[in-house]
């Protein structure tokens, strides 16, 4: 029987790089794409296996300068990670097994991030070495250490003493082009941030602005006018040429500075389509300040996007460009910095992080420091699972790994729970739980797997399988644990709806008669509507009572001279009844036009009337905004015109508009809150007083504005049927209406909070009412 000989697999890449304060050694293994750190020492144990050999003959060659139980661990981590192969050219441990290429999972194991077939671009840019894109790039990068290396990287198995590739000489004409580029970015930024900081409010109301008009354009739909949809198309487009830019200087960073992009394809992230390129062979470059370069790449061609959009707000007028830079300000800036520059998600932050201190594999080696303090809290002994490279580490450093992967796993099982909550929230909304908490446990079950076979990976690279066993069992019975209380504990609901504010004995004040608004005089800026026809008849009617009061009179006066002047009394004061009528007529019809508030009400005005540019050009309104103003003195104003509505001055009454399939679960004396802007969750609450018997003939138009009616008044796919919608009214508590007095006809948020139910009871209910 032979021995087994053990041998490094020849085609293997490798590179001698600076990490930190040191130098090490980087295989990279083509077939399962992964990189593997070594130190001088390690790199030569491996090194002499290039021609095969048995483990007696290595253990003796090595003899007093390692412990052979060492020497056994590292040779066994080796040949688990596919490093050694046996001299029958099969892996020398069954864990591990070649794969071709990481994107041959199924779609369905990685649900958050789809990952679509994509393509090799180093043909693509090799082809414009000899273009000005590759010229400038060259003057760019060249500043940032005098050399550059070739897209191709030797392997240096047999010969670990010769350099990766000579460097290149660089004239004093690239150099000073490199310069002014840098330059004119710096200033360009540096301008930027002047800008954005003298007129920071401004930005800030614009930005928050353009905002709220593009979510009103993706919670409403519009009747007819294309700027809306215009706004969309247009910064969607502008969000994904960013986004393209930003992969894109990875992957042309890299190529420029000798590495290998080694895929460019697009990737579907929470079923969003967006670009990504696969740069991981930088760490074959030797040189740190070159793979930070390629890491922060794609951040700094955001910020330079972002510093051109703030030149576009600053020099345009309010309007669609206006808007859209600066929507286009925050996302290459902001999100970016808050997303990509965060070292606690698997970003360009954690690269250069990761590169930074000096710790490739960042996040396994923060979990293994994190597992080994646990065991010698606990267990009081050390891991066995730990590696040596944790061992050497000193207590400082080993503190920062523990502290950094605590705070890591906390950010990432946030991150985790709010998109799952995120995704049961968005499929309940539109299908139902019937089908959100299936798709959702199955979310969960595929995150909860990629972490165990992430874990899986790293404990097979240290090779402790028993105590990672046990922790696999452990770890399941507190997934399931928790799996057990998320589906039959009963959790707090509420039902989100949009609330409309109404003052008490609300009712709408509307234009009876026609007529024409005039300034009163008595005080400026107080305006009342004018009929001179109705007017002229009021002054006759009023005349024509006086009149006949004093014939009445004179007849009473001239009845003891001429008695038969008192026949004429029965016909006179018919007379009379009939002028004072019509007088009273004319005059409650001219009061109507006084708007005369005699009832101790408050008036309130209308939504504002806005009108385009090509109706006001055409003369179809004759007023705007709000129809009592001293600017629409002179209109005229039809019959059936709403003025404004009539109310308590300070008592408030809330309406909640509920779709049908909700109205079950609402009933008297549930609590309400109600939000305001300005003020802490909580602060205004109220009760459900009524629930209304008949759905309302259509929702009011603020609500309908404010995006909670996706689809206002629409027939379904099937147009058979509307959109039902039942009224709630909720009274506010008489704390929170004496504090606070709320302006009316305001659209707020309202969440009705509803009985506790686990999930499961929810599921089965809408089992039982749909099937």
């Amino acid at each position: 029987m032979s021995v087994p000989r053990l041998q490094l697999r020849p085609d293997l890449i490798a590179s001698h790089i600076s990490l930190g304060d040191r130098y090490v050694w980087v295989l990279n293994d083509p077939l399962s794409q992964a990189f593997h750190f070594f130190d001088d020492a390690e790199f030569g144990i491996l090194r002499s296996l290039i021609q095969g050999g048995s483990f007696e003959e290595i253990e003796a060659k090595y003899r007093g300068l390692i412990e052979p139980s060492n020497l056994a661990q590292f040779l066994a981590t080796a040949s688990r990670t596919g490093l050694l192969v046996t001299n029958d050219v099969m892996p020398a441990s069954r864990l591990w097994r070649p794969s071709p290429s990481h994107t041959g999972r199924p779609w369905w194991s990685q649900p958050l991030a789809i990952r679509l077939p994509g393509i090799t671009p180093d043909r693509w840019l090799a082809g414009r070495r000899s273009g000005w894109l590759r010229g400038w790039l060259d003057q760019l990068l060249s500043s940032w250490g005098g050399r550059r290396f070739t897209s191709q990287v030797e392997n240096q198995l047999t010969s670990p003493g010769a350099s990766q590739t000579a460097p290149q000489t660089l004239t004093h004409e690239k150099e000073k082009g490199a310069r002014r580029v840098l330059a004119v970015v710096a200033v360009l930024v540096f301008c930027a941030l002047a800008i954005v900081g003298v007129r920071f409010d401004e930005f800030l109301a614009d930005s928050a602005d353009a905002g709220t008009r593009l979510f009103s354009s993706l919670t409403t739909t519009s009747a007819g006018g294309s700027s809306v949809n215009g706004i969309l198309i247009m910064f969607a487009f502008a969000v994904v040429v960013t986004k393209v830019i930003h992969e894109l200087s990875h992957a042309i960073v890299c190529t420029a500075l000798g590495g290998r992009c080694r895929e460019i394809g697009v990737l579907l992230l929470l079923g969003i389509p967006c670009l990504y390129c696969d740069v991981s062979d930088t760490w074959l470059m030797p040189r740190r300040r070159d793979r930070i370069l390629v890491s922060a790449a794609g951040m700094i061609a955001e910020w330079t996007v972002a510093a051109i959009a703030v030149m576009v707000w600053a020099t345009t007028q309010p309007g669609t460009l206006h808007d859209l830079a600066a929507l286009i300000v925050m996302v290459a800036s902001v999100s970016t910095l808050l997303i990509n520059a965060n070292p606690l998600l698997r970003y360009d932050g954690y690269y250069i992080l990761s590169d930074w201190i000096g710790i490739p594999n960042l996040s396994a080696q923060a979990q293994s420091a994190m597992r080994s303090t646990c065991s010698r809290w606990f267990r009081g002994k050390r891991d066995r699972a730990e590696p040596a490279s944790t061992h050497r580490m000193g207590a400082g450093q080993n503190f920062g790994l523990v502290a950094y992967g605590m705070a890591s796993l906390l950010y990432r099982t946030l991150v985790y729970a709010a998109i799952v909550w995120a995704a049961y929230a968005f499929i309940e909304s539109r299908v139902g739980i019937g089908l959100a908490l299936p798709i959702t446990l199955w979310l969960g079950f595929t995150l909860l797997s990629q972490l165990r076979k992430r874990n899986n990976r790293s404990t097979a690279a240290e090779g402790d399988l028993q105590n990672d066993r046990g922790r696999q069992r452990w770890g399941m019975a507190g997934a399931a644990i928790v799996i057990a209380l998320i589906l039959f504990v009963p959790l707090p609901r509420g039902r989100r709806v949009g609330g409309l504010i109404h003052a008490d004995d609300e009712r709408p004040v509307y234009v009876a008669r026609p007529g024409t608004l005039v300034a009163t005089g008595e005080l400026d800026g107080v305006v009342q509507l004018d009929d001179w026809r109705l007017r002229l008849q009021e002054s006759v009617a009023r005349g024509r009572v006086k009149e006949l009061r004093a014939e009445l009179a004179a007849a009473r006066i001239d009845r003891l001279d001429q008695p038969s002047r008192s026949m004429l009394h029965p016909i006179l004061e018919e007379r009379l009844a009939s002028a004072e009528e019509t007088h009273a007529t004319i005059a409650r019809r001219l009061d109507e036009l006084r708007l005369g508030n005699r009832t101790g009400l408050t008036r309130y005005d209308p939504p504002p009337r806005r009108i385009t540019q090509w109706q006001r050009m055409s003369e179809r309104f004759s007023w705007v905004g709000v129809p009592l103003r001293s600017r629409n003195v002179g209109a005229t104003m039809e019959a059936g015109t709403l003025l404004g509505r009539l109310g308590h001055p300070t008592r408030r009454y809330v309406s909640l508009f509920v779709r049908q399939e909700s109205i079950d679960s609402v009933r008297p004396g549930q609590p309400v809150s109600v939000g305001y802007r300005g003020l802490p969750a909580g602060t205004l609450s109220g009760s459900v007083e009524t629930v209304s018997a008949d759905p309302v003939d259509e929702l009011p138009e603020e609500i309908i504005a404010s995006g909670w009616s996706s689809h206002p008044q629409q027939l379904t796919h099937s147009q058979t049927r509307k959109e039902v919608w039942y009224e709630v009214t909720v009274r506010l508590d008489n704390a929170n209406a004496r504090e606070w007095i709320l302006p009316t006809r305001l659209v707020t948020p309202t969440r009705i909070h509803l009985p506790a139910t686990s999930l499961f009871a929810r599921w089965q209910r809408w089992i039982k009412e749909n099937f």
